[in-house]
C-alpha cells in the first residue's frame, strides 16, 4: 500500500512540475498556455524601483518624492500609476550590499505605445538619478497583462 501511495505522489508531483515548467517556458517565449484566458485589454507593465538613500545627503523625503512624482512622472503618464513603499537591498558599484527604503512605481500602457512609453520611462530614470544622486533605477518590463477598468 505504501508503494502505491508513493507512486501516486510521485505521479502527482511529476505532473505538477511538468505543468509548471510548461507555463514558465510559455511565459519566457511570451506565449500563453492554451487553457489560459486573459480578459480585458492587453497592456504592458513596467516596474521601476527607486532607492531613497543618498550618498552624501539625508534620504529622499516624502515631500521630495511627491514633488518628483508630480513634476517628472505624472506629466509623462497622466492616465495613472501605482506607487508601493518597499524596502530592498542591492550590490552597489563598490561591491557593497546596500539596504534601503525604496518606492516601486508600476506603469501600465498599451502595447502600441511601447516605444513612446519606453522613452518616457528612461527620462524618468535619468531625472531621478540626477536629482537624487543615484547610481541607477531598476527597471523591470513585463508583458501579457490584461487590464479591465
Amino acid at each position: 500500500m505504501r508503494a502505491i501511495r508513493s507512486l501516486i505522489c510521485i505521479a502527482i508531483l511529476a505532473t505538477a512540475i511538468s505543468n509548471t515548467h510548461a507555463t514558465a517556458v510559455d511565459f519566457v517565449r511570451n506565449e500563453s498556455p492554451a487553457s489560459e484566458v486573459l480578459s480585458g485589454e492587453k497592456y504592458l507593465r513596467t516596474e521601476l524601483y527607486f532607492g531613497l538613500g543618498r550618498k552624501n545627503a539625508p534620504d529622499v523625503t516624502p515631500e521630495e518624492w511627491n514633488k518628483f512624482l508630480a513634476d517628472e512622472v505624472t506629466p509623462r503618464f497622466p492616465e495613472g500609476l501605482t506607487v508601493v513603499e518597499a524596502t530592498g537591498q542591492w550590490r552597489n558599484s563598490a561591491g557593497m550590499i546596500t539596504h534601503e527604503r525604496s518606492r516601486m512605481l508600476i506603469l501600465l500602457y498599451k502595447k502600441r505605445d511601447r516605444e513612446a512609453a519606453g522613452k518616457k520611462i528612461d527620462q524618468i530614470r535619468v531625472a531621478y538619478c540626477k536629482q537624487f544622486d543615484q547610481e541607477s533605477v531598476l527597471r523591470i518590463d513585463m508583458s501579457k497583462v490584461a487590464v479591465s477598468f
